[in-house]
């Protein structure tokens, strides 16, 4: 019987070169794209003290056909804090060109603007619950007092 001869290939070596390119390539991109980027910190822009005296008086009237509107039964509850929420975020917005209107509580007070964080989050409950509670009047007594001691 003849012998059976079997050649065996020497054994196969990866190049190392491609394994450290890979993992240089993975590491840049886990840095670009999960390393937090820095914000720059918002620009408050002051309007003109005249300014801000006819803005605050602007809201004012509007709180008040607000209250007017709720007394005489034109809007219910919900309706109500909703819009009294609009005011107040339109305010903030207009006196410091922080767009508010777009933001969420938890938004707000990362903004570290407390007198408003506070407010807003008064108006959560009757503004979005099923059964709409709350002291509407009080409430607008409240967001009287933040516009007038703006500055």
């Amino acid at each position: 019987m003849p012998e059976l001869k079997t050649d065996l290939r020497p054994m196969f070596s990866y190049s190392f070169l491609p394994i450290v390119v890979t993992f240089i390539i993975c590491l840049i991109l886990f840095f670009l794209i999960y390393i937090p980027k820095k914000k720059k910190p918002l620009q408050i822009i002051k309007p003109p003290v005249d300014d801000l005296e006819k803005i605050k008086k602007k809201y004012l009237r509007e709180l008040n056909e607000l209250l007017n509107n709720f007394n005489n039964k034109t809007f219910n509850n919900r309706l109500s804090y909703q819009k009294l929420s609009k005011i107040i975020r339109n305010f903030i917005y207009e006196v410091t060109n922080i767009k508010v209107i777009n933001y969420t509580l938890e938004d707000i007070e990362k903004l570290n603007i407390p007198c408003l964080a506070k407010l807003i989050k008064d108006f959560y409950n009757p503004e979005f619950s099923i059964i709409s509670e709350g002291d509407l009047k009080k409430a607008i007594e409240k967001t009287k007092e933040v516009i007038l001691k703006w500055n």
